[in-house]
């Protein structure tokens, strides 16, 4: 089930606001932000998050809901990318 209309505007909105508030700690972020490379800064901020748990800094935690198949293909994604070497 994809998200659609205003959940997938909302969910947009939310993730530019996580980056933004991830680069007020990260020059190298905020510069792509700026030069409006959105996908280069999620791709940094996914490098950083999978580094950070294959060193057990971090642990994931994923929401979902199995009987309306929201968050499913993001589990199995996690399970295939971003599991501990």
């Amino acid at each position: 089930m994809a998200l659609e209309g205003g959940d997938l505007d909302r969910e947009k909105e939310a993730r530019f606001s996580m980056l933004e508030k991830l680069a007020d700690h990260d020059d190298a972020l905020m510069e792509q932000l700026l030069g409006g490379y959105p996908a280069a800064a999620r791709m940094r901020c996914s490098n950083d998050l999978a580094r950070e748990l294959r060193e057990g800094l971090i642990c994931p935690v994923l929401l979902g809901s199995a009987t309306r198949e929201n968050g499913v293909l993001r589990l199995m994604k996690a399970l295939r990318h971003n599991r501990p070497v």
